[in-house]
Formats: C-alpha cells, sequence, structure tokens
C-alpha cells in the first residue's frame, strides 16, 4: 500500500503510527488540560484586576474556554486515543482555544497558535501538519481582526498626534492623549494588519513549513528505523540459529569416550557474541589413535564462523587420508587458500597420541604454544615450533618459505599422569580494566596453582581466573581450552587412578 508520502511499505508498518498516533493523542490531550489548569490562576488574575480586561464581557468566554479544554482531555480519555480522527478534533479545539486567547489578549498571546503546529508534528502526518498549518492561519486572521475590534487595544498600533509628549514616569499624559484622540478605526485596523496579522502569518508559514519538513523527514526515519529493528531481529534470530548450530557442531559430550581408561579429556567455548571462529574437535580415528584440534579463525562473527565449520569438517576429512599432523594441515591449508579472497586465515594446533606408547605428534599452524605438564611442573613448548597460519599462502608459496616458516611435526613422549593443555589466545589476551593482558607467565602461574590436574577442574580453575583478572571488563574475544590427561596404556582400572 501508498502512504500519504508516497512511501511503499507493508501493512504491519502501519502499527508503528498507530501506536505513535495514540501518544501523540494523549501529549495533546495533555496540553489542553495544562492549558485549563494556567487558565484558573488568569481568571482568578482578570477578577482582581491584575490583568487588563478586553472591553467586552470576558467571563462567560473564560469560563466557556476552560470547559472546552476541559472537555478535549476528557474527550480522548474517553476513547483512549483510539479513533482515527480524533486526532484533528483534538487539534482543531486546541488551535479555536488558543485563537481565543489571541483575540482575548490580543497584544500578547499570538504565539500561542505556534503551540498546535508543534504538536502537529508527534504525528508524523504530512496532511494533519498541513491541515493544521491552515487552520492557523484562518483563525489567527480571524481573531486577530475580532481582537482589533473587541480586544485590547494595543497602543503600538495608535497613531499619537504629532507633538504628544511621552514622560516615562508618569502615564497620565497616555489618559489625557487617548481622551482627546480621534480614533480612526480604519487606520488602526492597517497597523494591526502591517505591523501584527502580517508578521505573525509570515512567522507561521515559516513555522509551517518547518513542521511539514520534520514531519515528512521524521516519518521517513521511523519507517527506516523500523525496518533497521526488523532486520536486526531478524539477523539475531539467524545468529541464535547459527550459534546453536555451531555449539551443536562441536563435540560438548562428556566424558568423551566413557569406555577408555588410558586418557581424559575436556574441552570448552566461551564465545564473546553469538557465533565465534574458535573450535575445538577430538576423535578417534582407529582404536589406537586420538586426534585432538583446536583452532581460532580470524575475524569476528559470520564469517569466522563459516570458515571456523568448514576448516573443521576439512581436517577431519583430511584425517582419514593422512597420519601425520603436518599433512593433515598442509591439505587444509591448500584447500582454504584455493578461495580464500577475504585473505582469512586459521590458526590451527592439530595432535595425534599414539594411546599405546604415548607419543604424541603435533603440529602446529601459527596458534599458542601449547604448555605441558611433566615431572611434576608445567612449561610451554619451545619457541619456534609454530609454522604459518592456515589459509595465508597457496601450496606453492608454502614450499618457497623459509623452514621456520612452515608447518612440521614434533613430537612429545607422554608418560602416566602427563597433561596436555592447548588454549585460544582469548585466554593470554584476556584484557583487565587498565589494559593489561593475561599473559602466558600468568597463565603458567595459574596452571601451576591449580592444585589438580584433572582437565576438567583445571580448565575451570584457569576460567575463574581470567574472569578474576579482567573483572567487569566485556570479553573481547572468544575462550577456547583444551585438556588432555594420559593415564598409559596399561590402565584398565579406571580414571584417575594415576
Amino acid at each position: 500500500m501508498k502512504r500519504e508520502d508516497g512511501l511503499s511499505v507493508k501493512t504491519k508498518d502501519m502499527d508503528i503510527f498507530e501506536e505513535n498516533e495514540i501518544k501523540a493523542n494523549y501529549i495533546v490531550a495533555l496540553a489542553l488540560l495544562m492549558m485549563a489548569v494556567v487558565l484558573i490562576p488568569v481568571f482568578i488574575m482578570l477578577e482582581i484586576g491584575e490583568f487588563d480586561a478586553p472591553r467586552f464581557e470576558w467571563r462567560p468566554a473564560m469560563i466557556f474556554l476552560e470547559a472546552v479544554l476541559i472537555f478535549g482531555f476528557v474527550f480522548e480519555k474517553r476513547y483512549n486515543g483510539q479513533k482515527a480522527w480524533l486526532k484533528s478534533v483534538l487539534l482543531a479545539i486546541l488551535v479555536f482555544c488558543c485563537g481565543s486567547f489571541n483575540l482575548l489578549f490580543t497584544s500578547s498571546a499570538a504565539l500561542y497558535l505556534c503551540l498546535p503546529i508543534i504538536l502537529s508534528i508527534r504525528y508524523f502526518s504530512t496532511r494533519l501538519s498541513v491541515y493544521v498549518s491552515v487552520l492557523t492561519f484562518i483563525v489567527y486572521v480571524i481573531t486577530g481582526i475580532l481582537g482589533a475590534e473587541y480586544g485590547i487595544i494595543d497602543l503600538n498600533y495608535v497613531e499619537l498626534p504629532i507633538g504628544t509628549k511621552i514622560v516615562m514616569d508618569d502615564t497620565t499624559w497616555l489618559i489625557d492623549v487617548i481622551e482627546r484622540m480621534e480614533y480612526d478605526h480604519f487606520r488602526f485596523f492597517i497597523n494591526n494588519v502591517e505591523y501584527e496579522i502580517f508578521p505573525n502569518l509570515l512567522m507561521y508559514l515559516i513555522l509551517s513549513l518547518v513542521s511539514i519538513f520534520i514531519t515528512r523527514h521524521g516519518r521517513i526515519l521511523i519507517i527506516r528505523q523500523h525496518e533497521l529493528a526488523e532486520t536486526t531481529a531478524r539477523l539475531e534470530a539467524e545468529l541464535d540459529i547459527a550459534s546453536k548450530i555451531q555449539i551443536g557442531s562441536i563435540p560438548s559430550k562428556f566424558p568423551a569416550f566413557p569406555d577408555r581408561h588410558e586418557f581424559d579429556l575436556y574441552a570448552t567455548v566461551r564465545t564473546a557474541n553469538e557465533v565465534g571462529g574458535d573450535f575445538y574437535d577430538f576423535f578417534m580415528p582407529d582404536d589406537d589413535h586420538l586426534d585432538v584440534v583446536i583452532a581460532d579463525v580470524s575475524g569476528k562473527g559470520i564469517p569466522a564462523a563459516l570458515l571456523m565449520m568448514t576448516s573443521k569438517t576439512l581436517i577431519r576429512s583430511e584425517a582419514a587420508s593422512f597420519r601425520n599432523p603436518s599433512e593433515i594441515l598442509m591439505a587444509v591449508n591448500a584447500k582454504i587458500a584455493e578461495d580464500n579472497d577475504e585473505d582469512m586465515f586459521v590458526t590451527v594446533w592439530l595432535g595425534i597420541l599414539e594411546i599405546s606408547t604415548g607419543i604424541l605428534t603435533y603440529a602446529n599452524a601459527g596458534h599458542e604454544r601449547v604448555a605441558i605438564y611433566q615431572n611434576g611442573s608445567w612449561k610451554l613448548e619451545e619457541k619456534g615450533h609454530s609454522g604459518v597460519a592456515i589459509g595465508m599462502y597457496a601450496p606453492e608459496e608454502m614450499d618457497e618459505l623459509p623452514e621456520r616458516y612452515k608447518i612440521t611435526d614434533h613430537k612429545v613422549q607422554l608418560l602416566p599422569g602427563d597433561v596436555i593443555y592447548q588454549y585460544t589466545d582469548g585466554v593470554t589476551e584476556a584484557t583487565d580494566r587498565s589494559e593489561e593482558l593475561f599473559g602466558e607467565e600468568r597463565l603458567i602461574s595459574v596452571l601451576s596453582r591449580s592444585g589438580s590436574t584433572d582437565p576438567f577442574e583445571l580448565i575451570l580453575h584457569v576460567s575463574e581466573k581470567i574472569d578474576d583478572f579482567v573483572k567487569d571488563e566485556p570479553q573481547s574475544d572468544d575462550i577456547t581450552m583444551l585438556g588432555l590427561k594420559y593415564f598409559g596404556a596399561g590402565n584398565i582400572i579406571g580414571k584417575g587412578k594415576v
């Protein structure tokens, strides 16, 4: 359908303006009530002579205006602001009452008629603003003319005789002048039109044009704001679904392998946004091998989440064809770098544990240094074991890189009781209020004071310490942690016995 301003909108969009119209009706009704309240002390001050009274009988007019104002307020309450024609009636009452003030107090009440024009903006209806502006012009001209005839005379429009002496500290001269003055009604009317009615009409014209401009553009902004809100709500719903799909793709059931007593593992991911780029994974390609992955995709939001899902799927797929972590990651790199127009990349740590021997073979593609618990203490792997991240270089470019940048395999002999702790940079780059990083040294210190090497308790302890460190600062990056404890190939009693 088409609105009055020519904008194409859906029918449901009209609900915005219907709801807005109800609120605007209430505002106008409230303005009528406030004017009625203000009119009471004005009435009293007129009674006691504090104001100059018009020449005609003003008392019935004041009482009538008071009744009209209260009627307008009650009228809005009667229909709860929910009639389409109510706005026109309420604003007409407001224009009529403001015009009546101008009639009664010609010399000082013209500006009241700005009020209906200003309040009409709140409806965001161009047609209504034009209606109120035209009605204001008509009522002002009529009340201005009638006020010049029956209201308080503004002596600024009366031409004083030549030679009149004006004494500022004595008003007797004014009374004498008025008594002796030949009152030229036509000249007074012309002066009134020239010096008051015409200038005020110009003011109302400018104000009307401004109000119509604000009304139209305000209406457009409201429509766009509503469309943006709908789009945002839809995106939030889609992000919520994407988040559930993403979380559902990451293994979250622990213990992961309840029938295997040679090892125990636990992992967790805490995203900074609805969807994230961090992920972990673990699977057993055969009875004697456990593949463990933790990765961090560059960027945030939907693009990172899509690349995360792609990377996770590719790693699992390539792990069926290759046995060495470096070969798996190089194969994944070739496929991701092939169509990587956005220059995104993935840091990956991939470890393959040979359960029967305790040999952990791992490859690090630009990821954080793994922490290892051996001989009763925690330490980070040596520097220089990390190659470039996946997706940064095509296979032929990877071959030309210096050896220190290539993705290579490294081996660690795990003994019963040894633990592997791996994480993403959301852990070490967690920031407190003073912008200090959590850092690797603090991480090792926290791991050393954990009091337990159980993967679940270990990760819970680190997570609590990160929260204590950052306090109320917002999480700026995904935080992912994975712990793997090796009990030995001969452990058949149960986990936790070593």
